[in-house]
């Protein structure tokens, strides 16, 4: 545990001390999901109108804050309460995939799910920079369990 693992072949991406490793796999930007299950659906991570992100060096920051406890992962994004279940992941997406970057609207599926956690501007009511990017191949991206 601790690396990012390529989805599909599940090949490591070398070595790091550090538990939550994302610049070791080139990472741009990272997203938080349920679980495995929800991450398989599809052929895509995200939803048609866009894939929720944060900046990877923050989204590093929240995970060693939280020590990869979920529910102050939630706290620390503005999710709703057991938003990210008890098995979390996190999606590294690197920089090649990462197409149309944009500021949220407010009107992406994703905020219906996030029960309209939302206000204008791509900073999280907790001071995380957000974004949305399009959809990403589950095969273009890296996971890890948190």
């Amino acid at each position: 545990m601790g690396l990012f693992k390529k989805s599909k072949n599940n090949s490591s991406t070398g070595e790091n001390s550090n538990k939550y490793n994302l610049a070791g796999a080139n990472i741009s930007v990272i997203s938080f999901f349920k679980s495995i299950k929800d991450f398989e659906k599809g052929n895509q991570v995200g939803y048609d109108d866009g894939l929720l992100v944060f900046p990877a060096n923050i989204a590093q920051d929240v995970l060693n804050l939280a020590a990869g406890n979920p529910r102050i992962i939630e706290q620390l994004l503005d999710f709703p309460n057991k938003y990210l279940g008890e098995t979390p992941i996190i999606i590294g997406v690197p920089k090649k995939y990462m197409n149309n970057l944009r500021i949220p609207s407010g009107n992406e599926q994703i905020y219906i799910d996030l029960e309209d956690h939302w206000i204008p501007g791509g900073i999280r009511t907790t001071g995380v920079p957000e974004a949305i990017i399009d959809p990403v191949r589950w095969n273009d991206v890296f996971f890890q369990n948190i």
